[in-house]
């Protein structure tokens, strides 16, 4: 019973990402709500309490048939690939942090090294994408199961409108109903379709942005992933000015180097994607993806064109 709970928290969580990605009047006007309500507040405690209004108040009975039968298949999704929620990989985040910030101060006491070790936690989940490649897996496994059963084709309704046609039923009210509820397109999978064809950098190569977590076989990439292109110098900035990125400053007496937040990034990668980072991406490599990056990013499109920036 516990395991489908947190699926169907997943899911429901899942289907908010969907909607605010595309641009949901609804989902957008409740986050609205809540932002201006902690308007002033840090970024921790605006997060919490959008958390606490979608689990109080946005339940499924706000929302509308399509998103409903979404978040149940979502849910099964989740339950079928055991993918793990994000309250396990953000454990495993925090786990690195303390880790890290323990070997460096290895004289502070527990007391003062945990606070500190929860801020670079914060910091270090706001810029990694531990929601979002959960959340892209399981709504795309959705749409290529929708799109096993999918609608027949336009050829297929032309034979069957004839072979109806020769049997003197195409004009019956019952068949002529079935028929149209058959061509129609499945709401679900357009939804879907929508959310991986969304591009928020147009001119790159066609292809939609979560779209580009997936390879040709519909499997999550073994190698680069979108976000990882510009998530190392982002998580990078925020660790190294924190109250500029909108987070807590630092406990006095709590300070990271240039070299201090380039290791503590690269190991909050390898926590949080160990299939894509091994033990041997360190701070040194992490940099050299950061230059890369920025030199991939300086070429004209035409110069990078499998590579989106």
């Amino acid at each position: 019973m516990k395991e489908k709970s947190v699926a169907f928290e997943q899911a429901l969580a899942t289907v908010w990402w969907i909607l605010r990605e595309l641009r949901d009047p609804g989902v957008l006007a409740i986050e609205r709500e809540v932002f201006a309500h902690a308007s002033g507040a840090d970024a921790e405690y605006r997060a919490r309490l959008l958390s606490l209004r979608i689990e109080a108040g946005w339940s499924l009975k706000e929302l509308d048939c399509v998103a409903r039968e979404l978040c149940r298949l979502l849910e099964v999704k989740f339950r079928e690939l055991a993918i793990p929620a994000n309250v396990v990989l953000s454990d495993r985040v925090f786990k690195a942090c303390a880790r890290f910030v323990r070997q460096k101060y290895a004289n502070e006491s527990e007391a003062r090294l945990l606070p500190f070790a929860r801020t670079l936690t914060l910091i270090a989940l706001e810029r990694l994408p531990v929601r979002e490649l959960p959340q892209a897996q399981a709504a795309f496994a959705v749409l290529n199961d929708l799109r096993k059963t999918m609608r027949p084709s336009k050829r297929e309704l032309s034979k069957l409108d004839a072979w109806l046609d020769r049997r003197g039923l195409a004009k019956a009210e019952q068949v002529k109903h079935a028929r149209d509820r058959l061509a129609a397109p499945d709401p679900v999978a357009q939804l879907l379709e929508q959310l991986f064809n969304i591009d928020p950098a147009p001119g790159n190569n066609g292809t939609g942005y979560w779209r580009e977590f997936f390879d040709w076989r519909g499997r999550v990439r073994s190698k680069k992933l979108p976000p990882f292109r510009s998530m190392f110098q982002a998580l990078v900035d925020a660790l190294r000015e924190p109250t500029k990125f909108g987070s807590p400053a630092y406990t006095e007496g709590f300070a990271l180097s240039k070299a201090d937040v380039c290791e503590l990034a690269a190991r909050c990668a390898r926590t949080a994607f160990p299939e894509w980072f091994d033990r041997y991406f360190d701070g040194v490599a992490l940099r050299g993806a950061i230059r890369d990056h920025r030199e991939m990013h300086e070429r004209l499109p035409e110069q990078r064109p499998r590579y989106r920036v």
